[in-house]
């Protein structure tokens, strides 16, 4: 004979991030985060009750049936959830083993009691660090992931895409992704470095995996980003990151060891000068994990370096010296202010087009600006990560712009299509992605001044 008892549970997440800092969501370890919409499998004496729990506060009542001499139920806790629409998953493998998501298992609960308070400690269990930042993202905006495009954008190379990026073939013209489902992938393999990566792990657009150890909600934020607007253009930016050093945008990492100055595929540091199609896909990136962590007051709006030192002109000395005597320690970048270059030597800079002032200054590895070619002044498509971060932060801080319009604004520039390389031809400089950025924002009418604002403040050259 069985007793029925209603019963809530209310489950946390315990966070245990590495990158704390000033940002003004979550900036410490010390609260509990509820774990909205995680699922859930209620197992009492007679069924298995399958439920996701509120995505307001991670609770849900239910009827548990009982034997009265115990009054014992168990819960089964997936990595799986469901915040305001969006489902997404998390999974875990270590060495060679096979994808998963299995359910951790709460001990017993006694029903009868008023409350009940039982901890339970994963291992491994960092899908639980992603769970809890993912539920945090979601649930403060979708960013309109299932719409498409507003214009109609084409693939690159399809030989139908004009200097804006659209066309009329419609096969040739891209929607948003047709997958459900959101996966992040975590691979728990010792030995890894700390990163991450949208390229489509399994095979698909909207998946981004992780690598252990990596306790940063920054990074699982930041490729979050590249994954609301890859969802809505079913695919990745064109872009490439072997940009001309020009003799200069270098980096180091915390440890000392110089970042490689050479053509790698990804960004060389937060300043490095990079191709314009680089920078603002890693800059809408960085935009969306400061987005994530940030009241929109970009009075005290900060991010992460994450562990990179700057030397701009490759002069083998920091200019963004955060040292320990240096009141920058913390590698925290500011959203809206300028650079704040270290004196060692004198570097002349006034915070606004500080490239520039790099690149006419008289360092020893003479950093200079690109050339021009074809009457094009190729120098014009460089930019820095950080500036475009900047830029998009312009727009959601000053000028009002919400989440949905800018990632309007941004999948409307049909990146698909953008220039991946240097230009010089009046249609080629029609398809760098800031040049894109003024034929979207004409689309939006409303932004266009607003773009201008925010690029001639904020993007060098």
């Amino acid at each position: 004979m069985t007793a029925k008892r209603n019963v809530e549970i209310c489950i946390d997440y315990d966070t245990e991030y590495d990158d704390n800092g000033n940002e003004d969501f979550w900036a410490d370890n010390s609260v509990d985060r509820w774990a909205r919409g995680v699922y859930v499998e209620v197992l009492d004496e007679v069924s298995t009750q399958p439920m996701y729990l509120s995505d307001t506060d991670g609770c849900a009542r239910v009827d548990v049936e009982v034997d009265p001499s115990g009054e014992k139920f168990e819960v089964l806790v997936y990595s799986i959830a469901s915040v305001k629409g969006v489902d997404y998953e998390v999974h875990e493998h270590s060495g060679n083993a096979a994808w998963s998501n299995q359910p951790i298992s709460v001990e017993a609960f006694t029903a009868s009691a008023t409350e009940g308070v039982i901890e339970r400690t994963t291992s491994p269990a960092l899908a639980w660090q992603v769970m809890a930042a993912a539920s945090w993202m979601w649930q403060r905006n979708r960013f309109a992931i299932w719409n498409g495009p507003n214009r109609d954008c084409c693939l690159e190379g399809t030989g139908g895409a004009g200097p804006d990026g659209t066309c009329t073939d419609p096969t040739k013209q891209y929607g948003p992704s047709t997958e459900s489902t959101i996966h992040y992938f975590v691979k728990n393999t010792t030995g890894l470095a700390c990163g991450g990566g949208n390229n489509q792990p399994g095979g698909h657009i909207n998946s981004v995996e992780f690598s252990n150890p990596c306790r940063q909600k920054w990074l699982y934020s930041h490729e979050s980003g590249h994954l609301v607007v890859g969802m809505r253009m079913d695919g990745l930016e064109q872009y490439n990151g072997a940009a001309p050093t020009d003799n200069c945008s270098g980096g180091y990492w915390s440890s000392g060891q110089l970042i490689d100055p050479g053509p790698p595929a990804v960004s060389r540091a937060m300043m490095s000068k990079e191709y314009t199609a680089l920078a603002v896909r890693e800059g809408w990136a960085e935009f969306y994990a400061t987005w994530a962590w940030n009241a929109k007051n970009g009075a005290d709006c900060s991010f992460l370096a994450r562990g990179t030192f700057t030397d701009i002109d490759l002069d083998g000395t920091w200019d963004n010296d955060f040292g320990p005597s240096d009141p920058y320690y913390d590698f925290e970048l500011d959203c809206a202010g300028s650079p704040w270059m270290y004196t060692d030597p004198n570097t002349c800079t006034d915070g606004f087009d500080w490239v520039d002032d790099l690149e006419v200054y008289n360092d020893a590895a003479g950093c200079v600006r690109a050339p021009v070619q074809g009457g094009y002044d190729l120098e014009s498509n460089r930019s820095s990560v950080w500036d475009v971060t900047r830029m998009f932060w312009h727009l959601y801080w000053v000028d009002g712009l919400t989440p949905v319009a800018l990632s309007d604004l941004y999948v409307d520039t049909c990146p698909r299509a953008w220039a991946q390389y240097d230009t010089w031809t009046s249609q080629g400089v029609a398809t760098r992605p800031l040049n894109r950025l003024y034929t979207s924002s004409a689309y939006h009418a409303a932004t266009q001044s607003d773009v201008d604002d925010a690029i001639s403040n904020h993007v060098e050259h």
